[in-house]
């Protein structure tokens, strides 16, 4: 896997475009488990950044302000894959296929695909704009 640092670090050695890369837009200081997310001025620096380096990006949930990454994608021109992050949380689960849901909705020339799961397993499925998602199988963890 390949990373390429945000804004201001020098870029590697590289004269091709991506397929697609894993975004993860956190910052130094900025954690997730400890709710210090990026603001959306800082995705969207992200994403410019990236705009002509990759076709598209993953994403690995659809909250607390990752859920407007599909809309900036649009705006620039970039596919996303977009993720739901499940855990041990039922609310917040219900809350990332929700917002994961919505977005497949809003964004259906955009978001080319979906996963949903975790590090332990991941459970595709298929969305359309015209019916709910139908799950199409599971990986056992």
């Amino acid at each position: 896997m390949v990373r390429v640092q945000s804004p201001g670090n020098p870029e590697p050695g590289w004269s091709g475009t991506f397929n697609y890369v894993s975004f993860s837009p956190y910052r130094d200081g900025q954690d997730p488990i400890e709710n210090r997310f990026p603001t959306p001025e800082e995705i969207m620096e992200d994403l410019v950044f990236l705009k002509d380096k990759t076709k598209g990006i993953r994403t690995y949930s659809s909250l607390d302000g990752i859920e407007a990454i599909p809309g900036m994608a649009t705006r620039l021109g970039l596919e996303v894959t977009a993720g739901a992050w499940i855990d041990g949380r039922y609310e917040r689960n219900e809350d990332e296929i929700y917002n994961l849901i919505q977005n497949v909705n809003r964004y259906p020339a955009t978001i080319k695909r979906v996963i949903v799961g975790t590090k332990r397993s991941t459970a595709p499925i298929s969305a359309s704009k015209k019916s709910s998602p139908t799950w199409t199988g599971c990986a056992k963890p």
